[in-house]
């Protein structure tokens, strides 16, 4: 599912994430003081974030997906597909956990998406 971004986000790619990413994708969400959930970088915690990937990836309705220039990961969202009861039951795409590495932000890359 590779796509390349315009506008903003010149050589950035998306893509499925894999699990090598998700040390890049947990430290986006540790880093994040604001909108943060209590995500941290502690080994102690990467069986759960292991298989929370797991389960998403596992899943027909979700896909986590990263950002990557020049081969880093530098974002992340996860998308959620799902039937609405709104719209005579549309279809609806959710964008939710969107992270921008804490030095790439300010340049397009969450415009992308």
């Amino acid at each position: 599912m590779d796509m390349v971004a315009g506008q903003g986000a010149q050589d950035l790619t998306i893509d499925l994430a894999r699990p090598e990413d998700l040390p890049a994708i947990v430290a986006m969400f540790a880093a994040d003081s604001l909108g943060g959930h209590g995500d941290t970088s502690d080994p102690a915690s990467l069986a759960l974030y292991t298989a929370a990937f797991e389960a998403i990836a596992a899943s027909p309705a979700t896909d986590l997906l990263v950002a990557r220039r020049d081969g880093r990961v530098v974002g992340t969202y996860q998308l959620i597909v799902t039937p609405s009861i709104a719209g005579r039951g549309a279809i609806r795409a959710i964008l939710e956990g969107v992270q921008v590495a804490p030095d790439m932000r300010g340049q397009g890359i969450g415009a992308a998406w």
